[in-house]
């Protein structure tokens, strides 16, 4: 039985064209997965040259890789050499009754010369091979490999983080004893003041870091857990014979970032210590700290009920540490008289 190459050729499973070794690259034959792709009927395409079976709304990369084609097709006129170009990204718009869109495919252009029985060039195949599955299963493996080794990184980051976070809460836990050690030695009040003071504010910076070490978060505090412990090793230390502070925390479960939780614990801890020294002379009280998010502003509020016996607003060190660690963060302080009592409210905007 006689095998007509002609249905052969149109039957190839690959996108198929036979054109003309003359220069026009004139269609000669298209397989079926050729006009399927191209969505065309026989009569459409045989006969045109190469380069008018470009669609008028053919988008700039598609306009790009038909003279991609062009020129291979030329080099081989001229040289009888096949050439396989590299895959490109074709889209192509999908009639209505195959749900429309476009769709993204990758072909791989292979141009090869054929000879005739003399040795002239007869004709040119140009076949497109459908290389979209591997591609984008590389791109897949890709993206695997990129988001493994960014947790790898993360997790790396990690051990870091909370090896660094673990050495500074050490070092500064040191220098707290440090200063402790050179308080009970003083002789002078006020030197020993100024030291327990200054042993206190560091003492609220290890606390931020002993939380980034035992949570998972290391780039927020949750404060409302953070202020109760603050409070309780500020009483703690406070604490003494008769005198039995009473510290009552209302605090919303907010996280914040590190740069506001920091300034933040400072000034609770200026503020708390100023009501220790001054709101309550020869005994202790109650003091309420509050923090809460209302109206796209934080509240830090610090009251007591104790006497105003002098203005505490005066610009000693404490004052002037809680005014500039509130323009620290963009916020506002507000000092009001109670009666009995004092209240100091921080006002800051969230988006701080």
């Amino acid at each position: 039985m006689a095998v007509d190459f002609g249905d052969v050729f149109d039957a190839l499973p690959d996108a198929c064209l036979l054109l003309s070794a003359d220069g026009r690259f004139t269609v000669m034959a298209a397989s079926d997965r050729q006009l399927a792709l191209m969505r065309a009927a026989r009569a459409d395409v045989i006969g045109k040259p190469f380069i008018e079976l470009l669609p008028a709304d053919a988008n700039v990369e598609l306009a790009a890789a038909f003279r991609k084609v062009r020129r291979s097709l030329e080099r081989a006129l001229a040289t009888g050499e096949a050439e396989t170009l590299t895959a490109g990204k074709y889209e192509i718009v999908l009639p209505e009754e195959e749900g429309g869109g476009i769709d993204e495919r990758y072909w791989n252009p292979r141009i090869q010369p054929v000879f005739g029985g003399d040795g002239r060039m007869a004709c040119i195949v140009l076949k497109l091979r459908d290389v979209t599955e591997p591609i984008r299963r590389e791109r897949e493996l890709a993206l695997e490999r990129a988001l493994a080794e960014r947790e790898k990184m993360l997790v790396q980051k990690d051990i870091l983080f909370r090896e660094v976070s673990h050495r500074i809460k050490n070092s500064l836990q040191l220098v707290v004893s440090i200063l402790n050690l050179q308080a009970t030695a003083a002789n002078d009040e006020r030197i020993r003041s100024h030291l327990e003071s200054a042993a206190s504010r560091v003492a609220a910076i290890t606390s931020v870091h002993e939380r980034f070490f035992r949570t998972e978060s290391h780039t927020a505090v949750e404060m409302s857990s953070y202020l109760r412990e603050l409070c309780a090793d500020i009483a703690s230390s406070a604490n003494n014979g008769s005198a039995r502070w009473n510290f009552d925390v209302e605090a919303e479960a907010l996280e914040l970032p590190v740069d506001i939780a920091v300034p933040l614990a400072l000034i609770v801890n200026e503020l708390i210590i100023n009501v220790l020294k001054h709101a309550y002379p020869g005994g202790a009280g109650p003091i309420r700290i509050a923090l809460r998010a209302a109206e796209g502003e934080l509240k830090l509020s610090i009251e007591d009920e104790g006497e105003v016996v002098f203005d505490r607003s005066r610009t000693g060190l404490g004052s002037r540490l809680v005014n500039a660690l509130a323009q620290q963060i963009r916020g506002e302080i507000e000092r009001t008289e109670l009666a009995p009592g004092y209240r100091v409210e921080l006002r800051l905007p969230l988006s701080s």
